[in-house]
């Protein structure tokens, strides 16, 4: 018996699909992994999911339906969004059957980079979102610290008491799952707490 061949590389998938538009969701989400991708190298899903969820609370309306996740917040039609813009405006995601953590990077395709701005051109109310993410992750530009910080904010949206309780956070971030557990020290949640307080006051008052 042999085993089975690996997947092939993300990119080296090709996409035969027609090039979609360019719209304001998509313009917004090229922006955001192009600057990401100057301070931490690439995006892993899990990081892309965590850009947007951050966009949706930031008021961008994205209809993308997050839920509670392994890996944190997490919303399964992003999934599709990534799939449509694979070969065309990202590279990177493939056909997005990798696993999590073996993932390849996903990255911006140059083209996509001038079209994306220039749609946002029209649009400062959601290109000045995108920089209010990039302010609130500054800092947090990692798998991990991105993670971390979108599950913090969930649980601080969730339960009232945790966005004025640290130590309450903390409990519930570590009741999430046992990987969190093991994962996320409490210092490292107690930083996240602060910095989304400071931050984002949204995560008081949802």
């Amino acid at each position: 018996l042999y085993a089975p061949d690996a997947p092939p590389k993300a990119a080296d998938m090709g996409n035969a699909t027609v090039r979609p538009n360019m719209t304001v969701g998509r313009a917004a989400l090229v922006t955001l992994l192009d600057r990401y991708d100057g301070v931490a190298l690439g995006a892993t899903p899990i990081e892309v999911q965590k850009l947007m969820y951050f966009l949706q609370v930031l008021g961008e309306p994205l209809n993308l339906r997050y839920a509670k996740n392994l890996y944190g917040p997490y919303a399964d039609n992003l999934r599709h969004v990534l799939d449509r813009v694979e070969g065309h405006f990202l590279t990177g995601y493939g056909d997005g059957t990798a696993r999590v953590l073996d993932a390849d990077p996903i990255r911006v395709l140059p083209d996509a980079v001038d079209e994306a701005t220039g749609v946002l051109t029209g649009h400062p109310d959601t290109a000045a979102r995108v920089e209010r993410v990039l302010e609130l992750i500054d800092g947090f530009e990692s798998m991990y610290s991105m993670e971390l910080l979108a599950t913090v904010h969930w649980v601080m949206t969730e339960d009232p008491a945790a966005a004025d309780d640290w130590q309450r956070t903390v409990s519930l971030v570590h009741e999430w799952t046992p990987r969190k557990r093991r994962t996320f020290t409490e210092d490292h949640i107690r930083i996240a707490w602060s910095t989304l307080r400071e931050r984002l006051p949204i995560a008081r008052q949802q």
